[in-house]
């Protein structure tokens, strides 16, 4: 089974829908843990649990702000989930930040 149908058949407090499209854009509900203290510039998003017998993988971006980090972690995080562009359908693991300052 594609994992994007595992995906579909979780709960829908998984994912939010942000946009009815189309595509539909749906936020996937994460836990969001800044890890560097009181600077709040790393931080960790995690979706879903984990899982101690599967090999987990860590992915550090680091770049200026407008290099295209965010764009490839959502490109990235729909590859995974097997989204197709005929779908009509996307996922975003993170979320735009320009309320808070990114210099």
């Amino acid at each position: 089974m594609p994992i994007l149908k595992l995906l579909c058949c979780r709960s829908h407090h998984d994912v939010t829908l942000i946009h009815p499209g189309p595509p539909a854009l749906y936020q996937l509900n994460t836990e969001r843990k800044y890890i560097d203290g009181t600077d709040r510039k790393v931080r960790r998003w995690t979706y879903g649990r984990r899982d101690r017998n599967k090999q987990n993988k860590v992915i550090l971006l680091v770049g200026e702000t407008g290099a295209g980090k965010t764009t490839m972690i959502n490109t990235m995080t729909n590859y995974l989930l097997g989204v197709k562009f005929e779908d009509e359908v996307f996922y975003q693991i993170t979320e735009d930040e320009k309320h808070e300052d990114q210099s």
